[in-house]
Order: C-alpha cells, then sequence, then structure tokens
C-alpha cells in the first residue's frame, strides 16, 4: 500500500467566511460564535447566525448577522456537477460549499454598517476589482483580477489616506511594487497576502503524514483507495484548530486522518499586510492499496 499526497489548497478564511436573506424558495438558519466559523446549538450562545436562501434548484445566497441583527455579509453561490476544468480547484476551495461554487457579488460590511468589501466570482473565479474599506468608510485596498489572476493595479492605503502600497501585476506575477511607511517614506516591499509555511515547507508536511498514517485494517479488508481531504484552520499563532473532513471516504479513513494531521508540528502562520491573519487549508490524502 502507499499514500500519495495531493497538492494542498490553502486559502486566507477571511475571503471564505462570507455571507443574507430575502424572501426565497426556502431558507436555513444556522448559529456560530465569534470566530463565524464554528457552529453553536443554540441563539443564547451564539454572535452570528446566517440565513442560506435557495432561490430555486441551482441557485442560493448566504447572509450572515450579528446576533443583534445587524447584516456583515451576503454571497451568491451557484450549483455545479462538473464545474469548468479553470474554475474547479477556485471553487472547491473559495466557496465552502459543497456542489456549489461563487457565483455573483460577495459582499461584506462592517459592524457599524459601513461597507468593508466587494468582489464579483464568474463560475468560480474572482473577476474585476475587489475593493475593501476601513471602518470609517476610507479605502484600505483596490485590486484588480481576471479570471482569478492578479492582472493590473494593486493599490492599499494608510487609514491616514496615504499610500501604503503601489503594484501592479500581468498573469498574477509581480511586475513593479512599491511599499511606503506613515510619513511616505519608501520601505523594503513584501507580500500582502502569504500563506502559512509548515516548518521544512509543505513537503515535510506531507511527508509527515505519509510516515504516519496507519491505514486501517477494515479498509484494507475492503480494497478501498481514493481520496480522504482534511481541513483545518492555521491560527495566527500557528497551531492548528477545527481540524476535519472536507472530503469523506469511510468512517475509519476519515478518524485516521484527523488524528495524523492533528499531531503535525506548529506552523509559520499565514499574514495578510503584514500582520497574522487564521487560514484555513484544505489537504488532500491520496490512498491507494497496491499488490
Amino acid at each position: 500500500m502507499k499514500l500519495i499526497m495531493d497538492r494542498y489548497i490553502p486559502f486566507i478564511l477571511a475571503l471564505i467566511v462570507a455571507l443574507s436573506a430575502k424572501p426565497g424558495f426556502s431558507q436555513d438558519t444556522t448559529y456560530y460564535d465569534s470566530t463565524k466559523s464554528n457552529k453553536v446549538l443554540s441563539r443564547d450562545k451564539a454572535k452570528y447566525y446566517e440565513i442560506v436562501e435557495h432561490q430555486d434548484a441551482s441557485r442560493k445566497t448566504i447572509n450572515l448577522y450579528t446576533i443583534e441583527g445587524t447584516k456583515v455579509a451576503e454571497t451568491s453561490y451557484l450549483k455545479f456537477n462538473t464545474p469548468p476544468a479553470s474554475s474547479m480547484n477556485f471553487a472547491k476551495s473559495h466557496s465552502n460549499q459543497k456542489g456549489y461554487m461563487l457565483d455573483g457579488a460577495k459582499t461584506e460590511w462592517h459592524e457599524n454598517g459601513n461597507l468593508k468589501s466587494e468582489e464579483i466570482y464568474a463560475n468560480g473565479l474572482i473577476t474585476g476589482v475587489k475593493k475593501q474599506w476601513y471602518g470609517d468608510g476610507k479605502p484600505y485596498y483596490e485590486v484588480n483580477f481576471k479570471d482569478d489572476l492578479m492582472e493590473g493595479d494593486f493599490l492599499v492605503w494608510w487609514e491616514s489616506g496615504k499610500p501604503k502600497r503601489t503594484a501592479k501585476y500581468a498573469d498574477n506575477e509581480l511586475v513593479a511594487g512599491e511599499c511606503f511607511d506613515e510619513k511616505g517614506n519608501p520601505v523594503d516591499y513584501y507580500e500582502f497576502w502569504v500563506q502559512p509555511d509548515y516548518p521544512g515547507g509543505i513537503n515535510e508536511a506531507r511527508k509527515f503524514v505519509g510516515q504516519n498514517f496507519n491505514y486501517p485494517s477494515s479498509a484494507i479488508r475492503s480494497g478501498v483507495n481514493g481520496t480522504v481531504e482534511v481541513k483545518f484552520v492555521v491560527e495566527k499563532d500557528g497551531s492548528l484548530s477545527e481540524v476535519g473532513i472536507s472530503k469523506s471516504m469511510t468512517e475509519d479513513i476519515d478518524k485516521e486522518a484527523i488524528r495524523t494531521v492533528k499531531k503535525l508540528k506548529k506552523w509559520k502562520p499565514g499574514a495578510m499586510d503584514g500582520k497574522p491573519v487564521r487560514v484555513l487549508y484544505a489537504l488532500p490524502i491520496r490512498l491507494v492499496l497496491s499488490n
């Protein structure tokens, strides 16, 4: 038997906590704690709640509210059977909704009611200008996308309104860029979005899982092959939380995959604009039995 680690699928958690409510085909309500991602069973323990509106059999909108009723996010999704090859990976990782991909507007608001961010998706891919604002309504950043790739200007401002970053991209590659301190002085350029990194690199994480995963005897007897996908959050301190299954195989394999991933070392945390952020990962583990 052998284990083959597929490529990892990282993504900034903040990009997937999207979430509204108008009369529609049907609605479902779910409650969350202060993380906006951990479900709680009752309203009295919740800080947020989401309402899923199913407009029809193929399209839905998810709205997220504070427990007091202030809308903080609204996101549109489109159901797919087999998404376009170009968008399959992005749709899978960034929608966080099984069988659905982002399609249409994704909008967030600060809890004071001011607009926080706007972006548009088509068949799972971000396209056009993504914008974000500070809580007082001043612009924070603007970045241009084409088919999920950065294309054109990427501008960031300090809260004072002074430039913090000016950059230009082509096919997701940096062409030219500068960063500035609050006084307008040039500083060393740094990446705006930085993914978490495992000590020694992602291959070390794959190696660890491969060496420590114990193929369940029940799966061996049944001749089970396939891919189990484990999701987890890399916290701001590099620890892992919310370890679970995003693509299931069998109960025994799922449990063993979770056990193994929980044994990974602390990661170097991800960052956004130089500040640590929580990042959600999906790690596929491909299992192949050989004679």
